[in-house]
């Protein structure tokens, strides 16, 4: 007769507070392991956060007097690993990402070249706006014909 295996239970909890800590709970036959992202929980802090899980029914009742005091605190049940290998990445996700970049990337680069141009404008554009679009020569003929501008007489007393 094969024996059934204990329920194992697994619970996720994140820490804002402390940087964005990711903690993974496991529980299975009596054990209960913590696995923390990165060390930024105090001892005392530990504690509370075990005496939490228990009073919230996520592990035994019986680690709600649970101490870490004495140098067996952490063997007596518990063991607390700063531990990142249960991250898994989410390709569901990361696909997502790439599709929304893909599809944005073209028209903002267009929009940039688009602001850019009009932005600086090239030196022939900017001259030929100046004069309505006309050959520079062809303006001031333009202007003469028209006595706009300084009179040819008034420039030889200068």
């Amino acid at each position: 007769m094969k024996p059934i295996p204990a329920e194992s239970h697994a619970y996720e909890f994140c820490f804002i507070e402390l940087d964005y800590t990711l903690v993974r709970v496991e529980e299975a036959e009596g054990e209960v392991t913590i696995r923390a992202t990165a060390d930024t929980f105090s001892r005392q802090r530990k504690l509370c956060f075990i005496h939490e899980l228990a009073a919230e029914g996520f592990i035994p009742d019986e680690y709600r007097w649970f101490s870490l005091a004495g140098p067996d605190g952490c063997s007596r049940g518990v063991r607390w690993l700063v531990d990142h290998t249960w991250l898994k990445v989410d390709e569901a996700l990361i696909a997502r990402t790439q599709r929304r970049s893909k599809r944005f990337l073209v028209p903002a680069t267009m929009l940039w070249l688009l602001m850019i141009y009009l932005a600086f404008p090239s030196p022939d554009r900017a001259v030929h706006s100046a004069v309505g679009g006309r050959n520079p020569k062809e303006y001031a003929a333009w202007r003469r014909e028209q006595g706009i501008g300084p009179k040819p007489e008034l420039m030889a007393d200068r």
